[in-house]
């Protein structure tokens, strides 16, 4: 079970920009240009969540997630997330499981990376019901 945020809780997200713990029942949308930091955010947040005891869902159509299980020196263990799909998953994404799927992440507190790099581009977008 995540632990309960307190209300001093902040989410450090660079020097210049904190967000309420509170912003953990909110989604996010990270938009930009190519190169001017979009995945480094979405990494940042998704560390000081789980820092923070919450759950992290991120749905990952490049395979640049996976790494969030390391450190960035890759010579330690990073975050406790589990990845799904990709070159990296701890298991292949089903696409006929993905009922199962959503209801795992909704009815458990662990952080998961659905990884798409590796999903044709043909099938239907069946992780955004």
């Amino acid at each position: 079970m995540p632990r309960r945020p307190r209300a001093t809780d902040l989410l450090t997200i660079s020097k210049t920009l904190d967000l309420p713990i509170e912003a953990v029942t909110e989604t996010f949308g990270v938009v930009g240009i190519r190169g001017s930091g979009k995945t480094t955010t979405t990494k940042v947040l998704a560390e000081e969540l789980v820092a923070h005891g919450q759950q992290a869902c991120i749905i990952d159509p490049l395979g640049a997630y996976w790494g969030l299980r390391s450190s960035p020196d890759g010579k330690a263990p990073g975050l406790p997330v589990l990845v799904l799909g990709g070159e990296h998953g701890d298991a292949p994404l089903d696409t006929a499981r993905a009922e199962v799927l959503a209801d795992f992440v909704v009815e458990t507190t662990v952080s998961v990376v659905f990884d798409l790099s590796q999903v044709s581009k043909s099938e239907p977008s069946w992780l955004l019901w």
